[in-house]
């Protein structure tokens, strides 16, 4: 919410570019020891969907839904154990600004997620729990984005799925809309998908 209420405030100007990095590991086993890790029919998809849909969305958040996407899948590291994509990458439009994304299972570890947004008055980054902006005047700000303690999460993916948990309760208990029900990632599911649609047309 504060970047995306730093947007709306005009303070950092428009935003020209973006991108979202998210560079893991995952081994032979992580798959083969799982009953539907890997496999197109039960997971539907590798480094995309269940790694980093997360950092995609954040993309859709600050930026919108994009008029044009272009991407490419590859299985590097596990060929032959895998049938699913173990590297993502694409180029997005969202009218006058591009972002691009990469995301991968294949790296040597698991490195904190890296969201940037290149704007007209300020360079914004969101890396572990901390937004640092990077004003125009060479003058710098760290913001933490912990909130409450919330019970697991990994340090380089944080303690969001608790968070997104409690808030869905509370909107229960209060009777409130929940902003990530269907409705509210359909821009979400429909990037995805037109990613993987991409991916695929360029294998062809």
């Amino acid at each position: 919410l504060y970047v995306k209420e730093l947007l709306a405030s005009g303070k950092a100007g428009k935003v020209k570019g973006a991108r979202g990095i998210v560079t893991w590991h995952r081994d032979a086993a992580y798959y083969t020891e799982s009953g539907w890790r890997g496999k197109l029919e039960t997971e539907g998809g590798g480094a995309l969907i269940n790694q980093s849909i997360h950092t995609m969305d954040l993309l859709v958040v600050f930026l919108g839904k994009p008029v044009s996407v272009e991407a490419q899948t590859a299985n590097h590291h596990l060929p032959g154990i895998i049938e699913v994509e173990d590297m993502m990458e694409a180029y997005l439009t969202f009218g006058e600004a591009h972002a691009i994304f990469y995301a991968t299972t294949a790296y040597c570890a698991d490195s904190p997620v890296l969201v940037e947004l290149a704007c007209e008055n300020a360079t914004i980054r969101m890396e572990e729990q901390e937004v640092s902006i990077t004003w125009a005047d060479g003058s710098k700000e760290r913001h933490s984005l912990t909130s409450k303690p919330v019970a697991g999460g990994k340090a380089y993916w944080g303690n969001s799925h608790g968070l997104c948990i409690q808030d869905f309760y509370r909107c229960v208990r209060e009777g409130k809309p929940f902003r990530n029900d269907i409705a509210g990632i359909a821009d979400t599911a429909e990037l995805m998908l037109s990613m993987y649609q991409s991916a695929r047309e360029r294998t062809v």
